[in-house]
Order: structure tokens, then sequence, then C-alpha cells
């Protein structure tokens, strides 16, 4: 039992602490789309806007991706680049599958310069609303502790 209670521990040390690292951000979009005989479509979007952090850093944000879509909804995959006051820069492959004017989605880390190098491989949850060009993006990650003090304490 005593065993048992000490790997529970270890385990916990490193997984169970854990810091929650939100991210948001407001940006234009543009759209050149196609669309079908059926209805559905297919686009290319253009992103360009800014972001915050729950950590007080905020940048700029550029985003490629293409949509296709039907009545029943929209997948949607697009690679951005973020970069903050500092001058590093961070990189997000977006994946979603809901509708165009709202939706759900996962973005993971896939590449990354300064202190966002430890978030490389994260996935995280977002959600995103779009009013007529503009876009209203959040995102939730839970990280380890170890990497949330490494974000919160870099200078």
């Amino acid at each position: 039992m005593k065993k048992l209670f000490i790997f529970i521990a270890f385990m916990c040390s490193s997984q169970c602490f854990s810091g929650e690292y939100i991210y948001e951000s407001s940006a234009s979009s543009n759209i050149k789309e196609i669309i079908f005989t059926d209805g559905s479509k297919f686009s290319l979007i253009e992103v360009h806007g800014s972001w915050t952090d729950n950590l007080g850093r905020y940048g700029s944000t550029f985003c490629y991706g293409k949509i296709e879509g039907n009545k029943e909804g929209v997948n949607l995959e697009a690679t951005c680049e973020q970069k903050d006051d500092k001058g590093n820069k961070f990189w997000t492959a977006l994946i979603r599958q809901s509708d165009m004017d709202a939706g759900a989605g996962k973005a993971t880390y896939i590449d990354a310069t300064g202190p966002y190098i430890n978030m490389i491989g994260t996935t995280c949850n977002y959600a995103v609303k779009y009013l007529e060009k503009l876009l209203f993006y959040k995102q939730r990650c839970n990280i380890p502790e170890d990497i949330y003090k490494i974000l919160r304490d870099y200078k």
C-alpha cells in the first residue's frame, strides 16, 4: 500500500499540478471562396490580428487556412504564426469541425522560439466566433506547472 501511495504521489507531482494558459485573439479575416451547385464551399482564409494572454504578454498573429463546408458544417485547417512583444514566435496548427459562424476545435503548438519551445506538442482547446470579417478567438491549455512557470517567469 505504501508503494502504491508513493507511485501515485510521484505521478501526480508531474501531472496533477498544472497551470492554465489562456490566449485570446481578435483579428480580421479575408476569405476567398468557390461555391458549388449543391451549396458546398471551398474557401481560403487569411487572418491578421493581435493577441494577449493571461501572463501579460501580447503580440501579433497571422494565419493561412482552408475551409471546406456544406449545410451540415465546416472543416477548417489552418496554420498560424504568432509573435510576442519580445520577438519570440510560435506556430500553431488549428483543426475545427463545426458551424462556420462559431465553433470549437483543437490548436497544437508545432514550432516555437524562446520560452514557447516548451509548448511544442501541446494541444489546446479553442473557441471562435465571427462577426462579419472579424473573428474572436479564445484558447485554453492545461499545461504542466513547470512549463507554466517558464512562460510566466520569462522576462
